[in-house]
C-alpha cells in the first residue's frame, strides 16, 4: 500500500476551507494595514558644502599609501603587521561572529521542519499483564508569516551590523597601517638623533682638548677647561634616554607585529625617507566613500532604521502556520501504517503590555537618531583631519625650511666664534654658545624632519583609501 494511500485525515474539508478563508482574510488585512516606515534621509550634500580642501597635489598616491615612501623596510613592517596583528586578528573575529549571527537571523525566514522517532516499553509492576510496547513518528513544519516586514526587517538589520563590523575590521587595519609607520618614523628619528649625539660628543671632545692645550700654555683659564667639561657631559648624558626610547620603540613595534616585546625585532636603516610630492585630495564628498570609519556608522545608521522598522511591525499580530505528520503504533513494523496529520493557523495579537512595545518603538527612533548624529560628526571631523593636516604640513614645511637656515648660520657661527677664540680675538664663552646652539638645531632638525613626515601619514589616513576592500581572510 503507498504512503499516500494510508494517510488519515484529521481536518475535513470544510475545516480546510475555513483555514483558507481565515488565511486569506488575514493577508488582505495584513495588506490594508501595514505601515510602512521611510528610512532616514541623510544628505550628503548638506555636510559636504565645501566644494574642494584648502590645498592639494598633483600627484594620485597609490592605493596603499604607505608606498609613496619607497621603503622596502617600512613595506615589510606593514605587510607583517597586516598579517599578525592581534588587534586585526579580533576584529576578523567579530567580523566572523556577526556574519554568523546574520546567517541565523537569515534562517528565519525560512520553513522550519523537524523529525522525531521515540520508542517506550511499560509493564505492571504487579499482575500479569503483558508489557507494552509503543512507538511514535512525527514530521512538523512550522512557518511565521511576515506580514509586516518584521523578520526582513531584522535580516536587513543583521546585513547592514555585518557590513558596519567589515567596515571596523578595515578601519582596524587603516589605523594599524598608520601605527606602524608612526613607529617606524620614531625609530628612525631616535636612531638618526643617537648617531647625531655621538658625533656631538667627539666634537665636545675636540674642543675640550684645544681649550686644555690653550691652557697648558697659559692662553685659557680653568673656568673655560671646566666649562667644555661640562657641555661634554650634557651631550653623554643624552644617550641614555635615546638608548631607552629606541628600546621602547622597538618593543612598540613588535606588538604591531604580533611578537613579543623584545623577540626578533628588526634592525631600521637609519634614514628618513623622501617626502613624497603633496597628493591629490579631491573633494570632500569623496570621504564618504574612502574612509571606512564613515562607512562603518553609515550601516550602523541603516541597521537602527531597521530595528525601528522591526520595533514597529511587533505591535501587529503575529500569524504562524503549523503542519505535522505523525504516527503511532505498538508494533515498529506497523508504524507507518497509522498517520495523523494535523494543519493550524496561529494568531497572536498583543492586547496589554504596560507600554513594552511603545517604548520600544520609542527607544528604537532615539537610537536613528543618535546613529545619524554620529555619522555626521564622523563626516564633518573627517573632513576637519584633512584641512588640519593640510594646514599643519604647510606651517610644519616652513618650520623646517627656516631650521634649516638657522644650522647654516650656526655652523658659520661658529666656524668664525672658533677662528676669533684661537687668535685670542674673543672669549671662549663666544665659541661654548655657539656649540650648543648650532647642536640645539641640529637635533631641532631632525625631529621637525619626522614631525613632516609624520603629519603627511597623517594625512594618507585622513583620506582614508578603498584598499582595505581587497583584505581577505586568508591574509590573516
Amino acid at each position: 500500500m503507498m504512503l499516500t494511500d494510508r494517510l488519515k485525515g484529521s481536518v475535513m474539508l470544510s475545516n480546510r476551507k475555513s483555514i483558507r478563508m481565515f488565511v486569506f482574510s488575514t493577508l488582505m488585512v495584513g495588506t490594508m494595514a501595514c505601515v510602512t516606515h521611510k528610512t532616514t534621509q541623510h544628505s550628503h550634500k548638506e555636510l559636504t558644502q565645501v566644494e574642494s580642501f584648502s590645498e592639494s597635489g598633483s600627484i594620485k598616491s597609490p592605493d596603499r599609501w604607505w608606498q609613496s615612501f619607497d621603503s622596502s623596510e617600512l613595506d615589510d613592517l606593514i605587510a607583517e603587521a597586516l598579517s599578525n596583528n592581534l588587534d586585526l586578528q579580533q576584529a576578523w573575529s567579530r567580523l566572523a561572529q556577526v556574519e554568523a549571527l546574520h546567517r541565523k537571523v537569515r534562517s528565519s525566514r525560512l520553513p522550519g521542519v523537524d523529525l522525531g522517532v521515540s520508542g517506550s516499553n511499560s509493564d505492571r509492576v504487579s499482575g500479569d499483564s503483558p508489557a507494552v510496547d509503543s512507538y511514535r513518528a512525527s514530521l512538523d513544519l512550522s512557518y511565521q508569516l511576515d506580514l509586516w516586514g518584521k523578520i526582513r526587517a531584522h535580516v536587513d538589520q543583521g546585513f547592514y551590523d555585518l557590513q558596519a563590523s567589515r567596515k571596523d575590521m578595515e578601519a582596524t587595519a587603516l589605523t594599524l597601517s598608520g601605527q606602524v609607520a608612526r613607529i617606524w618614523l620614531n625609530l628612525t628619528e631616535q636612531q638618526l638623533m643617537q648617531k647625531l649625539v655621538e658625533e656631538q660628543i667627539q666634537v665636545s671632545r675636540d674642543y675640550l682638548k684645544l681649550v686644555e692645550k690653550r691652557f697648558a700654555l697659559g692662553s685659557a683659564t680653568a673656568t673655560e677647561v671646566l666649562q667644555q667639561r661640562l657641555e661634554l657631559q650634557s651631550s653623554q648624558n643624552k644617550l641614555p634616554a635615546i638608548e631607552g626610547a629606541i628600546a621602547q620603540l622597538k618593543n612598540q613595534m613588535a606588538l604591531l607585529l604580533g611578537k613579543a616585546p623584545g623577540k626578533d625585532t628588526p634592525e631600521l636603516v637609519a634614514a628618513f625617507p623622501t617626502l613624497p610630492e603633496l597628493p591629490q585630495t579631491g573633494i570632500p564628498a569623496d570621504l564618504l566613500r574612502r574612509r571606512p570609519d564613515i562607512r562603518a556608522t553609515e550601516y550602523r545608521l541603516f541597521s537602527s532604521e531597521m530595528g525601528l522598522i522591526a520595533a514597529r511591525a511587533d505591535l501587529y499580530p503575529r500569524i504562524s502556520l503549523s503542519a505535522s505528520l505523525s504516527s503511532s503504533s505498538t508494533k515498529f513494523s506497523d508504524l507507518l501504517d497509522n498517520w495523523l496529520r494535523n494543519l493550524a493557523v496561529n494568531l497572536m495579537a498583543p492586547l496589554f503590555d504596560g507600554g513594552k512595545r511603545r517604548a520600544e518603538v520609542d527607544r528604537n527612533r532615539a537610537l536613528v537618531d543618535q546613529r545619524l548624529q554620529e555619522w555626521k560628526k564622523a563626516v564633518l571631523t573627517s573632513i576637519l583631519e584633512v584641512e588640519d593636516a593640510l594646514v599643519i604640513e604647510q606651517t610644519q614645511s616652513q618650520t623646517l625650511t627656516g631650521i634649516r637656515q638657522q644650522v647654516e648660520l650656526a655652523e658659520r657661527t661658529l666656524s668664525r666664534a672658533r677662528k676669533s677664540y684661537i687668535n685670542g680675538l674673543s672669549s671662549y664663552l663666544t665659541v661654548l654658545t655657539s656649540l650648543q646652539a648650532l647642536q640645539n638645531l641640529q637635533q631641532s632638525q631632525i625631529k621637525a624632519e619626522k614631525d613632516l613626515l609624520a603629519n603627511r601619514v597623517s594625512l594618507y589616513l585622513a583620506l582614508g583609501g578603498n584598499w582595505t576592500e581587497t583584505m581577505t581572510l586568508t591574509q590573516r
